[in-house]
């Protein structure tokens, strides 16, 4: 894939460090894209945080239509099908966990990126060097049951809620409104209690 992508393996691995900057991810520099054991390979749990989130930006519910599956035939409609179990055993194990990677290598231990949605609240975990899934799996469940005992997302505007009206000078109907092109949140601690303010700010 790298060298279908890029033209080589090198260059691909050239094109993720600057993907990798360009996510301003401080702590991350590829030298191959297997993932394998290389000193010069290193990232951070911040850093994998910033790139599930970005993977979901991207990838949208297509990505989580694939991360989500526990197990299923790949490349079923031909002759060298064969049926794969995803080895994020969280999917069943956990609910609303729908991704997104596991990973293990002797240096790096049992590593896993988890994404799971509540509600409204979609929260993403990262583990890494554990000395076994069953325990990387367990201490997952706690970083999520504190995510989702510790916050919340309050509403601000609805789909389709007109939010504000803006005055056009020099059209026949000067006033237009301003319409919520999805439900916006705002991410809050449950045991904040402190009253936000909303401000609209309009560019030309």
């Amino acid at each position: 894939m790298a060298e279908n992508i890029a033209g080589s393996h090198e260059e691909f691995v050239s094109m993720m460090n600057e993907k990798a900057k360009a996510l301003k991810l401080k702590n991350t520099h590829f030298v191959n894209c297997t993932g394998l054991h290389d000193k010069n390979h290193y990232t951070c749990a911040k850093d994998l945080s910033t790139m599930a989130a970005y993977l979901l930006q991207i990838g949208g519910k297509k990505l989580l239509a694939v991360t989500s599956l526990y197990d299923s035939y790949v490349r079923e409609k031909t002759k060298q099908k064969f049926w794969l179990v995803n080895t994020n055993k969280l999917l069943k194990q956990y609910p609303g966990v729908d991704g997104l990677k596991t990973g293990f290598t002797k240096e790096a231990g049992y590593c896993i990126v988890t994404t799971c949605k509540k509600k409204d609240l979609r929260l993403i975990g990262v583990v890494m060097n554990e000395d076994k899934p069953q325990t990387r799996n367990e201490d997952m469940k706690g970083l999520l049951n504190f995510g989702f005992s510790k916050y919340q997302q309050v509403k601000l505007y609805q789909k389709g809620e007109v939010i504000d009206t803006v005055k056009v000078k020099d059209m026949v109907e000067q006033k237009i409104n301003v319409v919520s092109h999805k439900n916006l949140y705002y991410l809050s601690e449950k045991t904040n209690q402190e009253k936000f303010k909303k401000k609209i700010v309009f560019d030309s």
